[in-house]
């Protein structure tokens, strides 16, 4: 099924359903978990938009999905509202969810400096760094982050090519629509933000506004989406 037009969780849980069928639902422990044959990891960058997240769980939870959301706590569109990220992280962990750090790697810093941000968001917020990701919008080659400790999963995989790895971030599947035939263990990463109702990246760009945020600091953070 390919889904055509603006995407809601309507259409979220029909992909989701369609994969479920052909495939072994897998949740990793660690970075160097290693999936069976077939397996679907379902897992989210929540970037944007804490209610978007918390949606998407629960819609997960009435499927029988257990899956991993990576929290960015220093996104231009969260930092500031630790009430907001704690409720979304306790309420998403109370469905067996795995939440996790997903630290911001900022232009010229060291990827070393990844794992320290990575513990600090999980002091601050209780989350779960055995495993991470990174938002790092300035880094074009994948190989240094694979070498990361905790990121090994996610990166080196992806790289191996032993992942089909299937990301919405463009608000598109860059590598094509997920396909529940081929027979590698697959990544679906999806954002939150793309299939709420009602909380569409442009009304989140308001909001950030509104709390003091230049569009020229959320366009640095997302300049892939983000346009003069």
């Amino acid at each position: 099924m390919k889904i055509e037009g603006p995407w809601d969780t309507e259409q979220y849980s029909a992909l989701a359903r369609e994969l479920l069928d052909l495939r072994m639902l897998w949740l990793p422990e660690n970075s160097r978990s290693v999936p069976p044959p077939k397996a679907i990891w379902f897992r989210h960058d929540v970037e944007v938009s804490c209610l978007a997240a918390m949606e998407m769980a629960d819609l997960e939870h009435a499927l029988g999905i257990r899956a991993s959301y990576f929290f960015c706590v220093e996104s231009p569109f969260l930092k500031g509202q630790p009430e907001a990220l704690d409720r979304a992280i306790n309420h998403i962990a109370a469905m067996g969810h795995g939440c996790h750090p997903h630290p911001i790697l900022e232009r010229g810093e060291e990827i070393a400096m990844a794992q320290t941000k990575a513990r600090d968001s999980a002091d601050r917020f209780g989350l779960d760094d055995r495993i991470m990701t990174l938002h790092a919008p300035n880094h074009s080659d994948v190989a240094p982050l694979a070498q990361l400790d905790r990121c090994e999963i996610v990166y080196r995989m992806v790289i191996e090519e032993s992942f089909a790895y299937h990301s919405d971030s463009m608000h598109r599947f860059r590598w094509g629509w997920p396909d529940a035939i081929d027979p590698r263990p697959m990544q679906l990463l999806t954002h939150p933000i793309w299939w709420s109702d009602g909380r569409k990246l442009g009304q989140c760009v308001e909001e950030a506004a509104g709390r003091g945020v230049s569009y020229g600091t959320l366009q640095q953070f997302l300049p892939k989406l983000l346009v003069s």
